[in-house]
């Protein structure tokens, strides 16, 4: 399994060609283990606030998953992925409420 600094240094939010709605603001990438006990990415595509359920389609979703996982492939991982969409407010709640 790869560490995470591993993950962080092959990965890059800069070098994605991602759409321009939904306005991708951050990609959080963390190693895990799924509930089968197998090495997995939880990669949370972080948006910009001001994104509706107008930008959310889904064409645009299936092209961030795509070229996300593309890229990981890429760089030689081929863990299972795990998804989530939320907003630069949504992520900081919960992660306000995950440290406390």
């Amino acid at each position: 399994m790869a560490t995470q600094d591993e993950l962080n240094c092959a990965f890059g939010l800069d070098e994605l060609e991602l759409p321009g709605k939904p306005n991708v603001v951050d990609v959080k990438l963390r190693l895990i283990e799924d509930s089968d006990g197998d090495d997995a990415i939880e990669i949370i595509v972080v948006l910009a606030n001001d994104t509706g359920d107008e930008d959310l389609t889904s064409e645009a979703i299936k092209q961030i998953k795509r070229t996300i996982t593309d890229s990981l492939l890429k760089h030689g991982h081929c863990e299972s992925r795990y998804f989530e969409f939320s907003t630069e407010q949504e992520y900081k709640e919960e992660y306000d409420r995950n440290v406390l």
